[in-house]
């Protein structure tokens, strides 16, 4: 028997729409500690991890650990409507998956319990150049600005001094972000640094930026970009993207 009771069921809609846009079904593996979940798309662009540790939860009961398996888009149907301050309540006795979501209106949903094979992913041990903390709102607005000119997204540290987001297309567009403005909480360069990535995967994980505060940003040159999410206090997000070649 599984239970678990999410307080704040907004978190899981945002997160749910990132995952979405990578695959159609998702395993979570419960267990004593936690829940969590890796996903990569088929082209193997970007990885996405979900740490939710057990104290973030209002009930956890794990009798046993397991895995649940659903499509995406069904939980994203339940979660569409979901308004702030409504839980969220999910369990299973193995062969089904049960939400339930609880505020002015109770709503309740009954799916079977996929078998969603679980992809041998490598270790995310990512070693950075560049790391950088920013204010969530800040970086969605300034990779929202790139799309304006193109489907490329150009990240430079040149300095410890500053950082540049520049979309690449039918024009250019640039975002600088300089040591000590309101955006950017940190910056730590190793050496001058400089990557593009593809706008359409990094949008899909900017859903985040509405349930948390401040992004933690790393990449090298012509290297994966990696960003983590702090969502409901003590659960993570790691997000990982291949680079685009210059």
């Amino acid at each position: 028997m599984i239970k678990i009771v999410i307080p704040e069921a907004k978190i899981l809609k945002e997160l749910f729409e990132a995952v979405g846009k990578l695959v159609d079904e998702v395993s979570l593996s419960i267990t004593s500690e936690g829940v969590f979940l890796r996903a990569m798309d088929i082209s193997q662009i970007a990885l996405i991890e979900v740490n939710l540790p057990r104290d973030m939860f209002l009930e956890y009961t794990v009798e046993r650990g397991g895995s649940l398996g659903f499509s995406t888009s069904n939980i994203q149907k339940v979660l569409k409507h979901v308004k702030k301050g409504e839980n969220l309540v999910v369990w299973s006795d193995g062969n089904y998956v049960n939400f339930k979501i609880e505020g002015l209106v109770r709503r309740e949903y009954r799916f079977r319990n996929l078998e969603v094979p679980v992809i041998d992913i490598p270790s995310t041990g990512l070693q950075t150049n560049v790391r950088a903390q920013l204010i969530a709102s800040v970086v969605n607005h300034a990779i929202q600005d790139t799309e304006v000119v193109g489907t490329i997204i150009e990240i430079e540290a040149p300095s410890t001094e500053e950082l540049v987001f520049r979309g690449r297309g039918t024009g250019v567009n640039e975002t600088r972000l300089k040591t000590g403005s309101v955006g950017l909480v940190s910056l730590e360069v190793d050496e001058p640094s400089k990557s593009q990535y593809d706008i359409s995967y990094l949008r899909s994980v900017m859903k985040l930026c509405k349930v948390s505060d401040v992004v933690f940003l790393g990449f090298s040159s012509d290297s994966p970009l990696l960003l983590d999410f702090q969502i409901g206090g003590t659960g993570k997000v790691r997000y990982i993207m291949a680079p685009v070649s210059m």
